[in-house]
């Protein structure tokens, strides 16, 4: 759950009111953002071995080291990875890579290139395919995770994406909800994911 989420005033949801609705717009937007930093860990050894040291030591540290990409400011959550959150837009407006079970360690260098190099034809053609995003949309909202996961796999081809899940969920009625989807890869025996919520 992100910063934005923890320490902001979040109205309290009504049983049996809905969860809100993935929107195009929000996801390419995210996407943009997400493809600046998975391209900087793809192409820079020096960026993303410092990032995978500091991922073991301090999530203030990751925020800092990774605020230095973008103008607009972001928070940064550690959980065995990083999750990088905007205020806006919603629904989905962060984004990350990290461990599925608490006790994997967090990504080194070698396994956070292979998750960027397999997410940036995804969040590329996301953010430049308007039609292509609205079909991720359209299944997300609708539950659909066999149409996601096929959409996705048209353009994620990396052997190690093991899974596609739909993410829409509201852990507590005190924080927002997080939709969008989650992508899962299996390397070197443990398994991480990247997300877009």
């Amino acid at each position: 759950m992100s910063f934005f989420h923890r320490n902001r005033k979040c109205r309290r949801v009504r049983p049996g009111q809905t969860l809100p609705l993935a929107n195009v717009n929000s996801l390419r937007i995210t996407s943009i953002r997400a493809l600046r930093l998975y391209r900087r860990i793809a192409t820079d050894r020096a960026f993303t071995a410092r990032l995978a040291a500091l991922l073991k030591v301090s999530p203030i540290e990751v925020e800092k080291l990774i605020q230095t990409l973008y103008a607009r400011r972001i928070v940064v959550t550690g959980l065995g990875g990083f999750f990088v959150c905007f205020a806006s837009p919603s629904p989905t407006n962060c984004f990350g890579a990290f461990s599925f079970a608490i006790r994997t360690p967090a990504p080194n260098a070698g396994q956070l290139r292979i998750i960027a190099q397999a997410v940036i034809p995804l969040y590329r053609r996301i953010s430049l395919d308007r039609v292509y995003a609205a079909r991720l949309v359209r299944a997300i909202n609708m539950n659909n995770a066999a149409v996601l996961s096929k959409a996705v796999r048209e353009t994620v081809t990396a052997p190690q994406l093991v899974r596609v899940e739909i993410t829409r969920e509201q852990p507590s009625p005190e924080f927002e909800a997080d939709i969008g989807f989650s992508l899962f890869f299996r390397l070197n025996n443990s398994l991480y994911y990247s997300i877009i919520a």
